[in-house]
């Protein structure tokens, strides 16, 4: 029933919806401890929730689910250190990769 939310809000757009069913589904398995499906889930609802522009969220997530998202939140900090998140659209990865050619 998640993956079926997640794929009807992603089709139509409706990131918010997305990110939630994302993170409800997270919620789910969890609960079911299934640490590792969790994850999954979680990672996309914090990127969801990113690029929606949703920082309340995203740091949220980050204070109560550290162990989860720790791949994230590290590999984020070696990369731009100070910052939690950087989101990156099409745009800016063309321009760069435009700029590195």
């Amino acid at each position: 029933m998640y993956d079926r939310a997640i794929e009807l809000a992603h089709t139509n757009e409706y990131l918010n919806e997305e990110a939630l069913a994302h993170e409800l589904a997270a919620k789910f398995y969890l609960n079911w401890g299934k640490e590792k499906i969790a994850q999954v889930y979680l990672t996309d609802a914090y990127y969801a929730y990113a690029r929606w522009g949703a920082k309340a969220k995203v740091e949220d997530l980050e204070q109560r689910y550290p162990q989860l998202l720790a791949p994230i939140l590290n590999q984020n900090k070696s990369i731009h250190p100070g910052n939690t998140i950087t989101t990156m659209t099409h745009g800016t990865i063309t321009s760069t990769s435009s700029g590195i050619s």
